[in-house]
């Protein structure tokens, strides 16, 4: 499925718009050219699909339209991001061979802010809930078990200092494990990327391969203990 050509999984893909825990598909796009704002919602997401960071935020488009400065600069991201193979400095193998798109989706979010994520590591029924803070100020990292205890370790990020951000268990937080566990069940690791509105939960993504492999430790020998789950 990660390499079927976009085009021949089209319907495939719009037919997703009837389940509840994804976000609508409003058009897939070859180029910026493509899109057509008159087809699309006053507020929407662009993203494409073969990478990272190729994500533009649209609460105003009306206001947008009339911005030609912002709307160009909008279009060269996109067009930069479908002209990158990720594979090439992420060597990430799945991502290689993926037809370059650009999705217009649903925005989950309020006020043009992106919505908090959980990162729920799966091995198998084994689940551990990764939760990221402030990411774009002073990030910071925690781990939960299903039973939402604070794990003893960082990764990549440093723990919070704050202990309010360790009590914010999230609402629904079992229906988040239980639809990690159904999309991770073919699988003996994957990364279920969660959004959790107000109680309604949606699925943002699945990550093979977290942060390539090469994220560190602290202490280090939790790099031994949760590779030990991991069943090769």
């Amino acid at each position: 499925m990660l390499e079927s050509p976009i085009d021949s999984i089209s319907t495939q893909l719009f037919e997703t718009n009837t389940c509840p825990y994804l976000p609508k598909l409003y058009g897939i796009y070859k180029s910026v050219k493509e899109i057509d704002f008159n087809k699309l919602p006053n507020s929407f997401v662009l993203k494409t699909n073969h990478d990272s960071g190729g994500v533009i935020i649209v609460q105003d488009k009306e206001a947008l339209l009339k911005n030609p400065f912002i709307l160009e600069q909008m279009l060269e991201k996109l067009t930069l991001h479908l002209n990158t193979n990720y594979y090439d400095f992420s060597r990430e193998y799945h991502y290689k061979a993926i037809e370059s798109r650009i999705f217009a989706e649903e925005m989950l979010g309020q006020n043009g802010e992106i919505p908090d994520d959980y990162k729920i590591h799966t091995f198998k029924d084994k689940m551990y809930m990764q939760v990221d803070f402030e990411r774009f100020s002073n990030h910071t990292r925690a781990f939960f078990t299903q039973d939402f205890e604070a794990l003893p370790f960082s990764l990549c990020y440093p723990l919070p200092q704050n202990p309010q951000y360790l009590a914010q268990k999230p609402k629904n937080i079992e229906s988040m494990f239980a639809i990690a566990r159904i999309l991770g069940s073919s699988c003996n690791y994957v990364r279920v990327d969660l959004y959790n509105i107000k109680g309604k939960i949606f699925v943002g993504e699945l990550t093979f391969t977290h942060g390539g492999g090469t994220e560190t430790f602290n202490p280090k020998e939790y790099d031994r203990i949760l590779g030990d789950i991991w069943e090769i």
